[in-house]
């Protein structure tokens, strides 16, 4: 994981979810397996929906997401009708 990825992880799990989402578990399974393996290499897939849940959160982590707003997949999704 590079520094921005665990920066963000990091931000995301003190965020505030809904019980039981799937975004809650995403990055809660990421958060314990960066404090347990600094080295572990993320999927593109998983490095997407960082970015993307992100997004969702980007008003309570209005710094974060104005440091990565940039970010190709920091943004809203589209939907395909």
């Amino acid at each position: 994981m590079t520094a921005d990825e665990l920066l963000i992880i990091k931000k995301l799990s003190e965020c505030r979810y809904a019980p039981g989402t799937w975004s809650k578990r995403f990055i809660t399974d990421l958060f314990h397996i960066a404090k347990a393996n600094n080295e572990y290499l993320l999927t593109e897939p998983q490095k997407e929906w960082i970015y993307r849940v992100l997004y969702q959160k980007r008003k309570q982590l209005p710094f974060t997401y104005e440091k990565f707003k940039s970010h190709p997949h920091c943004k809203k999704i589209k939907q395909v009708a």
